[in-house]
């Protein structure tokens, strides 16, 4: 046949180029090229950098753009890093990543308070304690009773007028 062998160390170096050239060429192709922060991959197929899009943002060197956390949002496309994302505001919640919008923002009801900001979930919305009441949707505290006035009730949305001659 007239075959001659390749000593080990010759085939191995020869494969170890061979993998470098195919991985940089691939790299160059755009199978690990990043994008400038603000952009990302529309797809895994279409690997052309385009803005990201309202309720997401992207990092300097990453390939995808990553949704805003639920409690937050962002109507700006090409954002370039989480702080971007604008947090829900007091008295209210969202459980929606990627929100393009305040709009997802919900408010709590009345009777219960949230004074925290860019908050998840519907649970952060406390129960106003007896003694006060919170009349309005969306509140961030609860209002005390006024004189002459009680609610024994957590979650109350107003206040009983207290009975002539008696006091709680």
């Amino acid at each position: 046949c007239g075959c001659r062998y390749l000593p080990w160390s010759r085939l191995l170096t020869m494969m170890l180029f061979v993998w470098a050239a195919v991985s940089t060429a691939a790299a160059l192709v755009g199978g690990a090229v990043a994008c400038p922060a603000g952009e990302g991959y529309p797809s895994p197929i279409d690997q052309t950098c385009i803005l990201c899009g309202e309720g997401t943002y992207s990092v300097e060197g990453a390939a995808n753009c990553t949704q805003c956390p639920a409690g937050t949002w962002n109507d700006q496309v090409g954002a370039s890093s989480q702080s971007e994302c604008m947090q829900c505001p007091t008295g209210t919640w969202s459980t929606v990543a990627g929100a393009g919008s305040a709009s997802t923002c919900i408010a709590c009801d009345a009777g219960k308070y949230q004074a925290a900001v860019g908050q998840a979930n519907k649970t952060t919305c406390l129960a106003c304690p007896s003694g006060t009441y919170g009349a309005v949707q969306g509140a961030s505290a609860c209002s005390a009773c006024p004189s002459g006035t009680w609610s024994e009730d957590f979650g109350s949305s107003a206040c009983k007028i207290r009975a002539e001659g008696k006091w709680t």
